[in-house]
């Protein structure tokens, strides 16, 4: 197992003193106590007693009793935006308890998942989504009668719970408990969580990628190469992988094959995972590289990171949609705010379709991102902060004709060093408030919109 003392040696990370790194040390290895047969119960009793099982199951019940909260709320607002087609089809209304349980988790690209998952890559535009989750999102869902819905919010939430227990594992690897335990809240409460446990692959792919490095941390690098496999399969960042993995090699085993302890042909599965999609759209499209053109149908283009940016601030609009024909919007939200600032105006649904469609959110996600991947280079291991960076300027490099940041503030979700940075510039009680508060308020109101078929990410 990787210690505090290996992840040091040339990375900065943080100076604690003794007695709290005692304190805090990794848990999660607290035998299990024998009763003399008692039972099961008892069993039961002691494992959930485990600091590795409560608190990551803990954060994981709190905040997703508050996310289905909020999307049963939002069901109930009665003016919403029509729901986006895909190639042609719209999604039924769902009738009696799934309408609030499992509708609102179904928007947008978990249209797309689902009719990949029951028709297959029919179309050209279906190839741009990554074939991992549709394939558990087909089997399960073949097991449930063909409730694709149900099988997607099960999918995704088990999988956020896996990645829950293992991100506070790899976090305690370099820094106190306490510092693992606010990483987990903030991820399961920032603004965009939702997504965490929608029909979308976010919560699979930080599985994957959590448990990859987690295991090379561990030394166990056949097991890091397979999950990167299964990364690789499920989207197309998951080959950014790579890079922290190469990092954690050489500082394991260092520059000279002679002393290498652990075959580096187990990093090859990371590509191996896009080389095998990539042959079966050959197989089906006779192009390898469809889903890139795919992208075109988001309006996704090339521009280098910089240019992406200058975008992203042109954009930005304060009467984003006042001019959209037959929108009945006659006003212009920066305008109205600064003129009525309240819960009056954001409740209202105008000022947030025209909100949601002004670039400003992404903009500021953005520039937060950007800022965080600063502070990692500094507080956080090479390989983590070498793998925030190079996850922000990847999808800065295809911006949007209609978003030119779109989804930064998604994306965010599957880089996890972000939760880490912020638990540590939360240390103090008034900082970790601070982020509490604005992350569940962000989280109420991006979640509403969401539900309500208005653009988030």
């Amino acid at each position: 197992m990787a210690t505090n003392a290996e992840a040091q040696g040339g990375v900065a990370v943080l100076e604690r003193p003794v007695a709290v790194e005692r304190d805090d040390s990794p848990s999660g290895r607290e035998p299990i106590e024998r009763d003399g047969g008692r039972g099961f119960a008892s069993l039961v009793r002691t494992i959930l007693g485990r600091d590795a099982v409560r608190v990551p199951l803990t954060v994981f019940l709190l905040s997703r009793a508050y996310i289905f909260l909020l999307g049963a709320i939002a069901m109930q607002i009665d003016k919403t935006l029509p729901p986006v087609a895909a190639l042609g089809y719209y999604m039924p209304q769902m009738p009696g308890l799934a309408h609030y349980l499992l509708q609102p988790w179904r928007n947008w690209d978990g249209h797309w998942f689902a009719l990949i998952a029951q028709m297959g890559y029919f179309e050209r535009p279906t190839t741009a989504f990554f074939p991992l989750y549709p394939i558990l999102l087909a089997g399960l869902s073949w097991f449930l009668d063909g409730r694709i819905e149900l099988a997607g919010v099960l999918i995704s939430n088990a999988a956020l719970l896996g990645a829950l227990f293992l991100l506070y594992q790899l976090v305690q690897l370099d820094f106190p408990r306490a510092v693992a335990r606010r990483a987990l809240l903030y991820l399961a409460i920032f603004p965009t969580a939702y997504y965490l446990g929608a029909v979308y692959s976010e919560s699979l792919f930080l599985l994957v990628s959590v448990g990859a490095l987690y295991a090379a941390r561990r030394d166990q690098w056949w097991i890091a190469g397979a999950l990167g496999f299964l990364a690789a399969l499920t989207r197309s960042q998951g080959i950014l992988l790579l890079l922290p993995l190469l990092i954690l090699f050489v500082r394991q085993q260092g520059w000279r094959p002679t002393g290498w302890r652990a075959n580096p042909i187990s990093m090859a599965l990371v590509p191996a995972g896009l080389m095998v999609y990539m042959a079966y759209l050959r197989r089906l499209y006779n192009d390898p590289l469809v889903m890139l053109s795919a992208q075109k149908g988001w309006d996704r283009y090339s521009a280098n990171p910089l240019e992406t940016l200058r975008a992203g601030v042109e954009s930005v609009n304060g009467c984003a949609v006042r001019d959209w024909p037959n929108a009945g919007v006659d006003f212009c939200w920066a305008q109205r705010i600064i003129q009525n600032p309240g819960v009056g105006t954001v409740r209202d649904f105008d000022w947030r379709w025209a909100l949601s469609e002004s670039n400003v959110i992404e903009l500021v996600a953005t520039l937060f991102l950007v800022a965080l991947a600063v502070v990692a280079a500094r507080r956080l291991p090479l390989a983590y902060s070498a793998y925030l960076a190079a996850g922000i300027i990847l999808p800065l490099w295809s911006p949007s004709a209609v978003h030119p940041l779109m989804s930064m503030h998604r994306f965010a979700l599957t880089l996890f060093p972000v939760f880490i940075v912020l638990a540590l510039l939360g240390a103090r009680r008034t900082t970790h408030g601070a982020i509490v508060a604005v992350s569940a308020i962000l989280l109420a109101f991006l979640t509403i919109q969401f539900a309500s078929w208005l653009w988030v990410a």
